[in-house]
């Protein structure tokens, strides 16, 4: 019993819901209801006996205009195949933590940065522990392999495609912990 109620429920109230943006894609298709001898209720684009057409309300229709003080026309763009440069307002170390201590036993340690705006596909993003670069890569997300145990410094820099540094994190130090193996 319970089940056919929930049947009913589908078939008369979410289904036509679910069923109505697809039917309404044709601006002229009419839109025919069935109700068959048992209770239940077909839609169909297409008339069958004892189908009524139902009157459906237009579609609505919404109007963008563009904001008064965005300018589109006056885009400029880069000359002759160079790259527009991104002016970056935040880079910034989120993990490891600035004197946070961490523990990897293969020396593996996760890099997290918040870069404001979002990376453009055209910068690179370099790691430098100790002052040494370590790592380069298009992601805010990096991982600093096989690191010995102790204290480092960290520093996150963006790069653009000839090497120029756009932005650099504030420095962090973070502690490695890694597993000892005691020798007898």
């Amino acid at each position: 019993m319970r089940h056919n109620k929930s049947m009913k429920i589908l078939k008369h109230k979410i289904l036509p819901i679910i069923l109505l943006p697809f039917l309404l894609s044709s601006a002229q298709a009419a839109l025919y209801k069935t109700i068959d001898k048992n209770g239940s209720i077909t839609y169909s684009d297409s008339p069958a006996k004892n189908a009524k057409e139902l009157d459906l309300p237009p579609i609505p229709l919404i109007h963008i205009t563009p904001s008064p003080e965005l300018d589109l026309s006056k885009k400029t763009s880069p000359k002759n195949g160079e790259s527009m440069e991104v002016e970056y307002a935040n880079l910034m170390i989120t993990f490891p933590r600035d004197g946070e201590t961490t523990r990897s036993n293969s020396g593996d340690v996760s890099v997290a940065l918040s870069i404001t705006p979002v990376l453009s596909n055209a910068d690179t993003v370099i790691l430098k522990v100790n002052g040494k670069e370590m790592r380069r890569g298009h992601s805010e997300l990096l991982i600093l392999p096989h690191l010995n145990r102790g204290s480092h410094t960290l520093q996150a820099f963006i790069l653009n495609a000839a090497d120029k540094t756009l932005i650099s994190s504030k420095p962090i130090t973070f502690h490695l912990q890694r597993h000892s193996k005691v020798s007898n």
